[in-house]
């Protein structure tokens, strides 16, 4: 089966139907960073990289989304986390839901650098409002 058409069909579908194997054309046997799908990869990758793609046959965003995916196809079946986030939520970025609140709020909350001084705000934040009450009634 032709790859750009699995690609524009996992587009469709929402990315619903990401399939690392399929896209890298190899069989689905649950393996993980193996000379089978590093050789795979190289392969597809001198075949569907954007510089090797005549865009005369083949629209160049077209050319661009192949690639793309197939390089998080690989990626994801080679690296760990992808993997472990793939095998869980079906999306190699991990689960929809935590990517919307990522989405909604700055991202430096996000950030474990800022951890302790997030965590220090809220505990004096609501020591402060405590206290406020607590006088406020007296």
């Amino acid at each position: 089966m032709d790859t750009y058409y699995l690609v524009e069909k996992d587009i469709a579908e929402g990315g619903a139907g990401f399939d690392p194997y399929k896209l890298l054309h190899i069989d689905n046997d649950a393996a993980f960073d193996t000379k089978e799908i590093k050789q795979a990869y190289g392969r597809l990758s001198l075949k569907y990289h954007p510089d090797k793609v005549d865009f005369a046959k083949v629209p160049e965003e077209q050319a661009r989304r192949r690639f793309k995916r197939l390089v998080t196809a690989y990626k994801t079946l080679t690296n760990k986390e992808m993997y472990d986030n793939w095998i869980r939520f079906g999306n190699p970025d991990g689960s929809v839901a935590i990517q919307a609140v990522g989405l909604a709020m700055p991202a430096w909350l996000l950030d474990p650098e800022w951890r302790p001084f997030l965590l220090t705000s809220i505990f004096l934040g609501t020591a402060i409002t405590i206290l406020s009450i607590i006088a406020l009634f007296k």
